[in-house]
């Protein structure tokens, strides 16, 4: 059985290699051959280099949902109060204490419980911060993404309510800043 194994091999490996190429046939020196003219007046074919712009397209190799996950400005802060429980609009502003370095605000929420805010205090449903108070308003910056992926800073003013004046007039109003700073006002 081993002998037949063997020679099977053999002829596998025999029929397996390069044949021998044909001998080359000597030039004839009879005639010349008329030599060809070349086209001196045909231009030389010049191909351009593909250059890759990655301006406007996505990256393939970076997962898509990425660009959903949480940015540092959207993440959620851990250590906001009772604030952060209830949106913006459902929030009153009723007193400022103004005059010092550092002034305060006195939010009521809709149970009637009373807050005081600073500077840097994280309020609202969207993860606002407070980041001015005024004599009669505080400003509140949300961060919000468009549908693009891009993430904008929305500020909503908190009016001081006075005497005389209806809620529906003093309703919190968005503002859109654009990257000068220009505040523009977001439909709804």
């Amino acid at each position: 059985m081993n002998r037949w194994m063997l020679i099977a091999s053999l002829a596998l490996i025999s029929a397996c290699s390069d044949p021998k190429p044909p001998p080359s046939r000597p030039a004839a020196r009879g005639k010349p051959q008329p030599k060809v003219e070349e086209k001196a007046a045909e231009p030389e074919v010049v191909e351009e280099e593909y250059v890759f712009s990655p301006v406007g397209k996505r990256d393939p190799f970076r997962p898509y949902l990425e660009r959903f996950a949480v940015d540092a400005a959207m993440a959620p802060d851990p250590l906001c109060g009772p604030l952060c429980q209830w949106d913006l609009d459902q929030l009153r502003l009723v007193g400022i204490v103004s005059g010092l370095a550092s002034p305060l605000g006195m939010l009521e929420d809709p149970k009637g419980s009373g807050y005081t805010v600073r500077r840097g205090t994280s309020i609202g449903k969207g993860n606002g911060k407070v980041t001015e108070i005024l004599r009669d308003r505080i400003i509140v910056t949300e961060y919000r993404r468009l549908g693009t992926g891009e993430v904008v800073p929305v500020e909503t003013e908190l009016r001081l309510r006075g005497k005389g004046k209806s809620a529906p007039d003093d309703e919190p109003q968005n503002l859109l800043v654009t990257e000068d700073g220009e505040p523009i006002v977001a439909s709804e």
